[in-house]
């Protein structure tokens, strides 16, 4: 499973990506011009899950990623507070927003 935390802004955002089954993780800018967004998430193979840390409009992400995955589901406030199930992957989301903390 690949997990990324994405920090979305206006003009681009920057994700950090975890695949669980090899420990491997990524972190890079995405520009918000053309399809370079759209081009990124459907390249990725497997289950993916997206935690989104946002202001302002950030509907057309949001589509963007229910057209490409099928459906969107994930409480922020849940993984900002930590207040996780037992569940692995939650786990790992919050690890992940922890680490951007300064």
């Amino acid at each position: 499973m690949k997990i990324i935390g994405c920090d979305l802004h206006a003009r681009q955002q920057t994700i950090a990506m975890l695949d669980s089954d090899s420990g491997e993780l990524e972190e890079k800018t995405l520009e918000h011009q053309g399809e370079t967004v759209r081009e990124f998430y459907s390249a990725l193979s497997g289950p993916i899950l997206v935690g989104i840390e946002a202001t302002g409009s950030m509907q057309w992400f949001l589509e963007m990623l229910e057209a490409t995955f099928g459906r969107i589901v994930g409480s922020s406030e849940v993984i900002v507070r930590g207040d996780l199930p037992g569940d692995r992957t939650f786990r790992v989301c919050h690890t992940l927003k922890k680490r951007s903390l300064p």
